[in-house]
């Protein structure tokens, strides 16, 4: 029977967990730890077909557990999914990874791309027992004749055509490889289509992912790593890049040489599809599609780094609109949301393709302009914000009227920080409302209203 082993110091995440993993796959059985010293002995008595790893833990880490299951000969196998509320660059799951955990599950967990993860885990774990058998009897044989290594090879791709899993095969001395016809399934190929090298391979490979594909083989193949595991776009007959996750295990000789590497290669391409929804969903605003406030300081922060290594300016543009509420009251919020995605498209309109328009909330709007190289450009541009959406909308059949207050804080001018720096255009532009409305001005430090210029 397969067995799942849970290690996490929340036991509502083990209980939840426990109660999904039951309630979607009644056959697997469940086991839970709440500490990393009875995880390792659970993995040690228990042997676990998989296990879902917390990163961070009272008595050990992530990392160290698995450093631990990796290094031992009985344990090396397991396929390990962190589960974990930490960002995707946090250096401790590179590290993690690097050690030999398989993947990554970002909590909140969505119930469905936990299941398929497992799911996918517990199928490569299969495929690889069986690979990893074959593997052994190749090893003990390889020096065996001519014919009888034919015969191998040909019991081997027998195996390979039995898996439900794409299996591909690349012998390292040749360049050539064999893909089965899962593989050749999996992304609309016929069995005539000739893909028999790793020239071809490699250019069915997305570019994106190419240097990252062999960056990882060459790790994995001089031991730098215990395993190798990728995910990467190919392109389909059809000419779609889809996802798939690769697995591998090479074949060494007496020598310690690795003489071919063989793995299975699973689609997971409705999972980063599912990923790609939920990121953007996080980092964008519900009603006008732009960047909302957690991506807009992400930009931000990519920006100013981009000024100080270039010696540029960065300006930010703080919106508010004036008489938004008023519209709110009189035609109701419908008619509110729908006039706020007109203003995003016009606030679009007027900025350049490398700037950020992004929503903060209710009717404040926040725009990031890197490579400023003069102020009278910035200027420019504000002018345009405020005599766009200045301008009447039409909305079911109503004549809607709003404009804008507008403060620019620039970088590093204004102040070296980038909080200062959000706060002093946030200040500019209440200037700029106190001021009169639908006009913009520029931060000025320690000046009183009466005294800012007003452009």
């Amino acid at each position: 029977m397969e067995r799942i082993l849970i290690i996490d110091d929340d036991r509502f995440i083990l209980e939840t967990f426990s109660d999904i993993i039951k309630e979607y796959l009644p056959d697997i059985e469940v086991i839970t730890a709440p500490t990393g010293m009875l995880g390792l002995e659970l993995v040690m008595t228990k042997n676990p077909s998989l296990i879902l790893l917390d990163l961070i833990l009272p008595d050990k880490s992530g990392l160290e557990l698995c450093t631990a299951i990796r290094a031992n000969p009985e344990t090396q196998y397991i396929p390990i999914i962190i589960i974990t509320g930490m960002n995707t660059q946090s250096k401790l799951k590179i590290k993690t990874l690097e050690a030999g955990a398989d993947t990554f599950l970002n909590k909140p967990v969505h119930i469905a791309e936990l299941i398929a993860q497992i799911k996918s885990m517990l199928r490569l774990k299969a495929s690889e027992e069986k690979l990893r058998m074959e593997r052994d009897q190749l090893k003990t044989q390889y020096e065996e004749t001519s014919t009888e290594l034919d015969a191998l090879e040909e019991r081997w791709k027998i195996i390979m055509q039995s898996t439900n899993e794409g299996i591909w095969d690349l012998n390292l001395r040749t360049d050539e490889m064999f893909f089965s016809t899962h593989w050749k399934d999996a992304l609309a190929y016929d069995d005539e289509d000739v893909i028999n090298t790793k020239a071809d391979f490699y250019s069915l490979i997305h570019e994106d992912d190419l240097q990252k594909f062999q960056d990882e083989l060459d790790k994995y193949l001089k031991r730098q790593v215990v395993s190798f595991y990728i995910e990467i776009r190919l392109k389909s007959k059809i000419e779609e890049y889809m996802w798939f996750a690769y697995r591998a295990q090479a074949v060494w000789n007496s020598d310690g040489e690795a003489i071919r590497i063989v793995g299975t290669q699973v689609n997971i391409h409705e999972r980063k599809e599912l990923e790609t929804e939920l990121l953007h969903i996080a980092h964008h605003d519900a009603i006008t599609g732009i960047p909302n406030r957690v991506l807009f300081q992400d930009r931000l922060h990519q920006a100013i780094a981009q000024t100080n290594r270039f010696k540029t300016k960065t300006a930010v543009m703080f919106i508010d609109l004036d008489g938004f509420k008023a519209v709110n009251d009189t035609y109701g919020h419908n008619v509110g949301d729908i006039l706020l995605k007109h203003v995003a498209e016009r606030l679009k309109s007027a900025v350049r393709k490398v700037d950020t328009v992004a929503r903060l909330g209710g009717d404040e709007f926040a725009i990031i302009l890197p490579d400023v190289k003069k102020r009278i450009n910035t200027q420019h541009i504000a002018n345009r914000i405020i005599n766009d959406v200045s301008k009447n909308y039409m909305i079911q059949q109503q004549d809607i009227h709003v404009s804008a207050s507008l403060g620019i804080s620039i970088y590093p001018d204004d102040t070296d920080n980038v909080i200062n720096l959000i706060n002093n255009a946030d200040l500019a532009m209440y200037r700029a409302k106190q001021a009169g409305k639908n006009r913009f001005l520029f931060y000025a430090e320690n000046l009183p209203v009466e005294e800012e210029q007003i452009i």
